[in-house]
């Protein structure tokens, strides 16, 4: 069987502040290497399951690190996410929580990763009374976190996920008061989610987003489709970030079947010629 080749590169990317990665889950990673190295793009290991988590297989963790240094492939991280909830009442579930985060630490370590996607577990819908509440027990669970990211040099990413408005991200990340601590801004949860304009989340994160979740949506359920496939205008998007001088790391975050359609999507036309 004649073996398919990938597409290069293209110009732009090179020319361009862009950096461009997939999600993929750990057991994907190896094959789809020659994949990555054609496109010239980064991966973002996707780690849900905390059971694998609490018991991972370190040897088998480093060598898939090793191969995609070698491969000069860059990795980030992200996080379990269900039923944690960093800024829980419940204690066991804080403890819980918090375990799972400084196993991913470690796999961050074997892999190679720089960067990992932590989302904050807040229920939106908590009246304002209880905010106070909810920080004083999310900065708890938190604060060791952050200080082990500082001395293995990695940098957590608070993602918004179910959130109306910034207030939960920039609220928790002044109350770590970490260098460590940047924003991943995932614009189809925006999408969906958002009470507020994208103006306002860009003038309130900033340039601490440094990564930026991509997929599209209908509006109405996070669907994770193809870029141009909803109802998301990804050339305001990205006008709004160069206007703001914020060029995040760009990661496709969907099933890989609909990578090829979404990097021709970028690809297309000027669309990303703001990142220039």
């Amino acid at each position: 069987m004649r073996e398919r080749k990938e597409k290069k590169l293209p110009d732009i990317w090179k020319e361009s502040m862009l950096k461009v990665a997939v999600a993929l889950p750990l057991r994907m990673v190896l094959r789809r290497i020659p994949f990555l190295q054609a496109r010239g793009l980064g991966v973002e290991v996707m780690l849900y399951d905390t059971n694998w988590i609490c018991s991972w297989p370190k040897d088998k963790v480093t060598v898939i690190g090793r191969q995609l240094r070698e491969a000069g492939i860059d990795v980030s991280v992200h996080g379990p996410v269900h039923d944690l909830n960093p800024g829980s009442l419940d204690v066991v579930i804080r403890d819980y929580t918090q375990h799972c985060f400084f196993k991913t630490l470690a796999i961050c370590q074997a892999l190679g990763a720089k960067n990992l996607v932590l989302h904050l577990g807040i229920n939106p819908l908590l009246p304002e009374s209880a905010l106070d509440k909810w920080l004083e027990s999310s900065v708890r669970t938190w604060a060791p976190i952050v200080d082990l990211a500082e001395q293995l040099q990695i940098t957590i990413q608070l993602e918004n996920m179910f959130l109306p408005t910034p207030k939960f991200m920039v609220t928790l990340k002044g109350g770590l008061a970490s260098n460590a601590i940047k924003f991943c801004f995932d614009i189809g949860h925006f999408n969906v989610y958002s009470s507020v304009t994208l103006d306002q989340w860009l003038e309130s994160l900033g340039s601490d987003i440094i990564e930026m979740h991509l997929n599209d949506n209908l509006g109405e359920d996070d669907e994770h489709l193809a870029l141009g496939a909803g109802h998301i205008r990804f050339s305001e998007v990205f006008r709004k970030l160069s206007e703001r001088r914020i060029f995040p790391r760009l990661t496709l975050e969907m099933t890989s079947d609909k990578f090829g359609t979404s990097l021709d999507y970028l690809m297309k036309g000027d669309l990303l010629s703001a990142f220039r």
